[in-house]
């Protein structure tokens, strides 16, 4: 009975944790491409004509779904986390704490390595981010100009210029 009265509890406040985040998350996604929309109308057209469409909606687009995630699940992920090791590193010290020492050492390095491999794809992250604007702004172009592709008959050429670019952006996820 016990046991049933923790699973349920536990999944009730699951769920209640889920949606709150992912409720939050949703709400400051919507505020911002509110605000972001309202700031590009503003804009002077003089911009628009050193910028892509392409560039911009990607650009908007990925920024505010990595916004959305990190409020949604990372913010989630990081206070569970701190609590998980805050108590696991309260209950290991009163269990032992020679062993408690012992894992803080073995974990400091890997904290180091993890900063280091971060910084290392962060520019990975950068080059995608870089070039699926470029993909997007090739698309949006494409789409845009598709009766004077058609004609002067480059079909050919821009699926195959669109096709070298989709593959370049698989292999940079690839090796993300």
């Amino acid at each position: 009975a016990g046991l049933l009265v923790i699973s349920i509890s536990r999944a009730g406040l699951g769920f209640f944790k889920e949606y709150t985040f992912d409720k939050v998350g949703t709400f400051a996604y919507r505020d911002l491409r509110d605000l972001l929309f309202d700031h590009i109308q503003s804009l002077h057209f003089k911009y628009f004509d050193n910028i892509n469409t392409g560039e911009i909606m990607s650009r908007l687009g990925e920024d505010l779904e990595n916004i959305w995630r990190s409020l949604a699940f990372g913010f989630r992920l990081l206070i569970e986390n701190v609590l998980y090791f805050l108590m696991s590193l309260i209950i290991l010290s009163f269990l032992n704490l020679p062993l408690t020492l012992i894992v803080l050492a073995i974990m400091s390095p890997i904290g180091f390595i993890a900063v280091r491999y971060e910084k290392k794809i962060d520019k990975n992250y950068g080059e995608i981010s870089d070039h699926t604007a470029e993909l997007n702004t090739t698309a949006q172009e494409n789409i845009a100009g598709v009766r004077l592709v058609k004609a002067f008959a480059r079909e050919k050429f821009e699926i195959d210029k669109f096709l070298t670019r989709n593959r370049k952006n698989y292999d940079l996820n690839n090796e993300q």
